[in-house]
C-alpha cells in the first residue's frame, strides 16, 4: 500500500494533510467549475473593460482555456516524474516553458470540454499514481534546472499548484463575469 492514502507527508511537509478522496473532491469540484464556465473559455478583455474573443487577454493573462491546457501539461510532465521517480533514485528531466508548450500544441483549435473532461480523467489516473508510492522512494532526486527536488515534495507541491489554479480561475471567471455585466 502507498504512503498517501490518508495520511499527511510528514515529515515532508508538516501542514499539508494529504487523503486522496479529498483530492479527488478538488479535481471533481474544479472540473464542474471548468465546464459551468465554458461560455467564458476564450474570453478576454481589452484595456476599457470591453469583452471581446481571442486567444489571450490584453493585460496578457491567460483564458481559461489556457489554464485548462496548462495543467494538462503539468499532470503529463508530474506522471513522468511520478512513475520514473519511483524506478530511479536520481534522475535529470528537462525544465518547462508554458508558452512554448502552448503555442505548439495550438491550444485554441481545442475543444474546450475535451481538454476539461481529458484533465479530470488524467487527475484521477494520476492519484491512482500517488496511492501507490512507496515511502522509500518520496526521497528520490529529481535534478531539475532550478535544483534537486524530492518525489515527496514534487506530489506536494503539485496539488499545491492546482490549488493555486483553482483560487486564480474562479477569480478569472468573476472578473469575467463582471466585464460580461458591463
Amino acid at each position: 500500500m502507498g504512503v498517501f492514502t490518508a495520511r499527511s507527508l510528514e515529515p515532508y511537509n508538516e501542514c499539508m494533510e494529504f487523503p486522496i478522496e479529498t483530492w479527488r473532491s478538488l479535481v471533481d469540484t474544479f472540473h464542474d467549475t471548468m465546464i459551468a464556465t465554458a461560455h467564458l473559455a476564450d474570453a478576454r478583455r481589452d484595456l476599457s473593460g470591453k469583452r471581446e474573443d481571442g486567444s489571450k487577454r490584453d493585460d496578457g493573462e491567460w483564458t481559461l482555456r489556457d489554464m485548462v491546457a496548462h495543467l494538462i501539461d503539468s499532470f503529463s510532465n508530474n506522471h513522468q516524474r511520478f512513475v520514473r521517480l519511483q524506478l530511479e533514485s536520481s534522475l535529470s528531466f528537462p525544465g518547462y516553458d508554458a508558452d512554448s508548450w502552448r503555442a505548439v500544441q495550438k491550444v485554441d483549435s481545442l475543444d474546450y470540454r475535451l481538454l476539461c473532461d481529458m484533465w479530470k480523467a488524467c487527475n484521477g489516473y494520476l492519484l491512482s499514481v500517488i496511492g501507490g508510492i512507496e515511502e522509500k522512494t518520496l526521497t528520490n532526486v529529481w535534478q531539475s534546472p532550478e535544483g534537486p527536488k524530492t518525489l515527496g515534495f514534487l506530489v506536494e507541491d503539485y496539488f499545491s499548484h492546482i490549488a493555486w489554479h483553482l483560487d486564480f480561475f474562479e477569480c478569472r471567471v468573476r472578473e469575467l463575469l463582471s466585464a460580461e455585466q458591463r
